[in-house]
Protein backbone atom coordinates (compact mmCIF):
# COMPACT_ATOMS: atom_id res chain seq x y z
CA UNK A 1 0.00 0.00 0.00
CA UNK A 2 0.99 3.18 -0.74
CA UNK A 3 0.25 6.49 1.45
CA UNK A 4 0.16 10.05 0.93
CA UNK A 5 3.56 10.47 2.31
CA UNK A 6 5.00 8.29 -0.30
CA UNK A 7 3.03 9.38 -3.22
CA UNK A 8 4.54 12.82 -1.95
CA UNK A 9 8.10 12.01 -2.27
CA UNK A 10 7.61 10.24 -5.46
CA UNK A 11 6.48 13.43 -6.74
CA UNK A 12 9.34 14.97 -5.49
CA UNK A 13 11.50 12.70 -6.94
CA UNK A 14 10.40 13.17 -10.28
CA UNK A 15 10.08 17.28 -9.95
CA UNK A 16 14.12 17.46 -9.01
CA UNK A 17 14.71 15.02 -11.83
CA UNK A 18 13.59 17.91 -14.23
CA UNK A 19 16.17 19.91 -14.98
CA UNK A 20 14.15 22.60 -16.73
CA UNK A 21 12.37 22.86 -13.38
CA UNK A 22 15.53 22.57 -10.98
CA UNK A 23 17.27 25.68 -13.17
CA UNK A 24 13.90 27.58 -12.27
CA UNK A 25 13.90 26.89 -8.76
CA UNK A 26 17.44 28.15 -8.69
CA UNK A 27 19.38 24.88 -9.13
CA UNK A 28 19.45 23.27 -5.40
CA UNK A 29 22.61 20.95 -5.48
CA UNK A 30 22.15 19.30 -1.94
CA UNK A 31 19.57 17.74 -0.65
CA UNK A 32 18.73 20.38 2.04
CA UNK A 33 18.62 23.19 -0.96
CA UNK A 34 16.25 20.72 -2.47
CA UNK A 35 14.28 20.57 0.38
CA UNK A 36 13.96 24.26 0.86
CA UNK A 37 12.87 24.61 -2.82
CA UNK A 38 10.01 21.71 -2.92
CA UNK A 39 8.22 21.73 0.31
CA UNK A 40 6.00 18.17 1.09
CA UNK A 41 4.27 19.86 3.64
CA UNK A 42 2.13 22.86 4.30
CA UNK A 43 4.38 26.32 4.72
CA UNK A 44 4.07 29.41 6.77
CA UNK A 45 3.60 31.94 4.50
CA UNK A 46 6.10 34.02 6.45
CA UNK A 47 9.07 31.57 4.98
CA UNK A 48 8.67 33.42 1.81
CA UNK A 49 11.48 36.28 2.01
CA UNK A 50 12.16 38.61 -1.63
CA UNK A 51 15.44 36.27 -1.13
CA UNK A 52 13.69 33.72 -0.26
CA UNK A 53 11.52 32.75 -3.34
CA UNK A 54 10.69 30.72 -6.23
CA UNK A 55 9.78 27.15 -4.34
CA UNK A 56 6.53 24.96 -4.06
CA UNK A 57 4.58 23.49 -1.48
CA UNK A 58 2.74 20.78 -1.89
CA UNK A 59 0.31 18.82 0.38
CA UNK A 60 -2.99 16.82 0.49
CA UNK A 61 -6.25 18.11 2.20
CA UNK A 62 -7.39 14.89 3.40
CA UNK A 63 -6.96 11.14 3.59
CA UNK A 64 -9.77 8.71 4.14
CA UNK A 65 -10.66 5.07 5.00
CA UNK A 66 -13.64 3.09 2.87
CA UNK A 67 -14.56 -0.14 3.58
CA UNK A 68 -11.71 -1.06 5.68
CA UNK A 69 -9.31 0.10 3.30
CA UNK A 70 -6.85 3.14 3.36
CA UNK A 71 -7.05 5.82 0.33
CA UNK A 72 -5.62 9.04 -0.08
CA UNK A 73 -8.20 10.61 -1.60
CA UNK A 74 -8.93 13.97 -1.83
CA UNK A 75 -6.83 17.16 -3.12
CA UNK A 76 -3.29 17.41 -3.87
CA UNK A 77 -2.35 21.16 -3.14
CA UNK A 78 0.80 22.43 -5.41
CA UNK A 79 1.60 26.24 -3.88
CA UNK A 80 3.57 28.79 -6.05
CA UNK A 81 5.86 31.14 -4.74
CA UNK A 82 7.42 33.56 -7.41
CA UNK A 83 9.19 36.36 -7.83
CA UNK A 84 7.41 37.11 -11.54
CA UNK A 85 4.53 35.79 -13.52
CA UNK A 86 7.29 34.67 -16.14
CA UNK A 87 8.98 32.16 -13.68
CA UNK A 88 5.07 31.61 -12.36
CA UNK A 89 3.93 30.51 -15.43
CA UNK A 90 6.97 28.32 -16.31
CA UNK A 91 7.40 26.77 -13.16
CA UNK A 92 3.93 25.76 -13.40
CA UNK A 93 3.75 24.43 -16.78
CA UNK A 94 6.37 22.08 -15.71
CA UNK A 95 4.53 20.83 -12.78
CA UNK A 96 1.23 20.25 -14.47
CA UNK A 97 3.21 18.36 -17.01
CA UNK A 98 4.83 16.15 -14.59
CA UNK A 99 1.50 15.72 -12.70
CA UNK A 100 -0.66 15.20 -15.75
CA UNK A 101 2.17 12.15 -16.67
CA UNK A 102 0.69 10.87 -13.45
CA UNK A 103 -2.97 11.52 -14.33
CA UNK A 104 -3.00 14.01 -12.07
CA UNK A 105 -5.17 16.69 -13.63
CA UNK A 106 -6.12 20.08 -12.10
CA UNK A 107 -9.21 20.99 -11.29
CA UNK A 108 -9.25 24.21 -9.77
CA UNK A 109 -6.48 27.29 -10.23
CA UNK A 110 -6.09 30.66 -8.57
CA UNK A 111 -4.24 33.65 -7.06
CA UNK A 112 -3.62 33.42 -3.72
CA UNK A 113 -2.71 37.03 -1.40
CA UNK A 114 0.69 37.73 -0.30
CA UNK A 115 1.79 39.03 2.40
CA UNK A 116 5.15 40.27 0.88
CA UNK A 117 5.67 43.03 -1.71
CA UNK A 118 7.66 41.10 -4.61
CA UNK A 119 5.89 37.20 -4.15
CA UNK A 120 3.63 35.92 -6.28
CA UNK A 121 1.47 32.98 -5.07
CA UNK A 122 -0.60 31.27 -6.66
CA UNK A 123 -2.38 27.92 -6.31
CA UNK A 124 -3.32 24.83 -8.46
CA UNK A 125 -5.86 22.09 -6.91
CA UNK A 126 -5.64 18.22 -8.41
CA UNK A 127 -7.67 15.65 -8.37
CA UNK A 128 -8.65 12.86 -8.58
CA UNK A 129 -6.07 11.31 -6.34
CA UNK A 130 -7.20 7.53 -5.43
CA UNK A 131 -4.39 4.94 -4.60
CA UNK A 132 -4.82 1.75 -2.49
Amino acid sequence: MVDDLEILDELYDKFCADEELMELLGNPKTPKEKNERIHRTITPLDYATKDKVNFIVMHFSSATITHNLWVARGYLHIEYYTKNREDLKNIRRIVKRILEEEHLLAVSWYNVSSNVKGIIRYKDIFRPLCWA
